[in-house]
């Protein structure tokens, strides 16, 4: 339903954003993305929308929501949580449990080897990933080695402009991801004339008939 707050999975519910799910698609055929974006511009039901569809055509989709993560054991949990419930769906087996998540590299590289091991393509989306600026320096170390390892995994992030975000897209010659910055999407907000057009559409879905007056105000 169009005007259902809650983030959209499914693409009959998301509403203009065609061309940014192409756009996403193709850039995650050869490279990790950074989707950004202000606040409510609809990110989320971007990326969890397309996760769903690469989820049928046979990927190993994982979402993982990352508000509230206070450093990298959280970050691990999170992702690890995630990854055994999208494998489950897949009918794909993990050896459980992992290596403890105080040991943080071994801990990565048993989960990714594991992932790797399914010869599936493993997209991975990090939904306001500048919640990880405490950790974000052995965060960018992992992603290193992940970038650098597991040919099969796709990063897609999403987060405003600042932060581990910019940290992400302009890296400086330090970064342990210099040289390997994700493309970068940026999700603008809707036109006025793509605002009415929703309208429009919702209220249709509602069965709600309503003047145009009354839509210029809403």
């Amino acid at each position: 339903m169009l005007f259902d707050l809650k983030p959209k999975d499914e693409r009959r519910d998301l509403f203009g954003r065609d061309k940014e799910l192409q756009e996403l698609e193709r850039l995650t055929e050869s490279e990790w993305v950074a989707i950004v974006g202000a606040r409510m511009t609809g990110k989320t039901s971007l990326v969890k929308t397309f996760l769903t569809e690469e989820s049928r055509r046979g990927k190993t989709a994982i979402y993982v929501n990352l508000p509230g993560a206070r450093g990298i054991r959280d970050f691990l949990a999170r992702l690890s949580e995630s990854v055994v419930s999208a494998a489950s769906t897949k009918e794909i087996s993990l050896k459980l449990p992992f290596v403890e998540v105080t040991q943080t590299f071994r801990f990565v590289e048993n989960l990714f080897s594991q992932l790797q091991a399914t010869k599936r393509e493993v997209l991975i989306a990090l939904d306001e990933v500048q919640e990880l600026c405490r950790a974000s320096r052995q965060f960018l170390k992992l992603l290193k080695l992940i970038h650098d390892t597991y040919s099969n995994v796709t990063f897609i992030f999403t987060g405003s402009m600042f932060g581990l975000m910019r940290v992400l897209l302009e890296p400086e010659a330090s970064s342990p991801m210099y040289g390997r910055k994700p493309a970068k999407l940026e999700l603008k907000p809707f036109s006025e004339q793509t605002s009415m057009d929703f309208l429009r559409e919702g209220f249709k879905e509602l069965k709600v008939q309503i003047e145009e007056d009354e839509l210029r105000e809403s």
